[in-house]
């Protein structure tokens, strides 16, 4: 069996651990190798699947009013696509209405795929339950770099959760890889440097200036970013969730967000919307190596967990 078929197997059978009598539902909006790897397992396995191809020219996470009725019949979704379902808004109605459980894999590769499910998900799920153990009753998150970033997130009454790899539970949504602690609802003030991006590399010195939780100035490196969030207006502006990258087997800085933002010991700050917060897009960046202080304790250091 070829890597990538042992992956969708995997997939399917210890992750999503898919019963015969579920209907899965496959979304894309383009079709790659993973998506043909997918579908052709679950044929193999003979199980009851169906396919919505969604267009391609959408921002990530904004509404597919398709899926609606798609996907009030689904007990599972998998999504190999080009742009994020992940935080659509007819995604999460299926999750809190109907028990849906998503596996969201926006921009996927063969690659990140096989290496995805590589992963030790009992050394995840360790590191993301010290960092939850770490922010629990926290205030104030405070993240330093040697890039630049120098910025305060406020998070109180946050509730973080953890993604090491387990989407059997009903409602559940993980990506693939695996890998990350994360919270909705966030503000903060300060200066942010992405490092990482998906049209931004680790060397475009790109800069974010946040008051209150919202954007308002930016350096010329920080304008592609910029501008694809105002796409949405100006709720795109508005910080939505801090996340923390849980996956030691993820060291290699792709450009790819689905990949970045699981480094062990990275951080992600994303814009847009989520859930019952309203927007059209939803997009993250990637700080590396980062210092982290929850209420003036380091918890991590040069991106190392303390």
């Amino acid at each position: 069996m070829k890597e990538i078929e042992f992956a969708a197997k995997k997939l399917i059978e210890d992750v999503l651990k898919i019963r015969k009598k579920e209907k899965v539902c496959l979304v894309i909006d383009y079709e790659n190798e993973v998506y043909k790897a997918i579908k052709n397992e679950l044929k193999r396995l003979n199980l009851n699947f169906s396919i919505l191809k969604i267009r391609k020219n959408r921002l990530h996470s904004s509404p597919i009013p398709e899926a609606k009725k798609f996907f009030k019949n689904c007990n599972v979704i998998i999504a190999p696509t080009r742009n994020s379902i992940s935080h659509s808004p007819e995604t999460y109605y299926a999750r809190k209405k109907y028990g849906v459980r998503v596996a969201s894999m926006p921009s996927i590769n063969s690659e990140i795929f096989v290496n995805g499910l590589k992963a030790n998900t009992k050394e995840i799920e360790k590191i993301g339950k010290k960092i939850i153990r770490k922010l629990k009753n926290g205030k104030i998150v405070k993240i330093i770099t040697k890039s630049g970033t120098n910025v305060e997130i406020y998070i109180k009454g946050v509730k973080f959760m953890e993604e090491h790899g387990d989407i059997s539970k009903k409602g559940a949504l993980n990506n693939v890889p695996f890998g990350e602690v994360c919270g909705y609802g966030i503000k903060g003030n300060g200066k942010i440097c992405i490092d990482s991006w998906r049209k931004i590399k680790t060397n475009d010195k790109a800069f974010l200036y946040i008051e209150n939780g919202e954007i308002v100035s930016w350096n010329k490196g920080a304008d592609k970013f910029v501008k694809y969030l105002m796409k949405a207006g100006k709720c795109g502006l508005k910080t939505i969730e801090l996340g923390f990258g849980t996956n030691p087997g993820i060291k290699k800085v792709m450009g790819n967000v689905l990949n970045d933002e699981k480094i062990y010991g990275s951080v992600h700050i994303a814009f847009g919307g989520h859930g019952k917060i309203k927007c059209d897009v939803h997009e993250d960046i990637i700080i590396l190596n980062p210092t982290v202080f929850v209420d003036g304790k380091k918890i991590i250091e040069n991106g190392k967990l303390i």
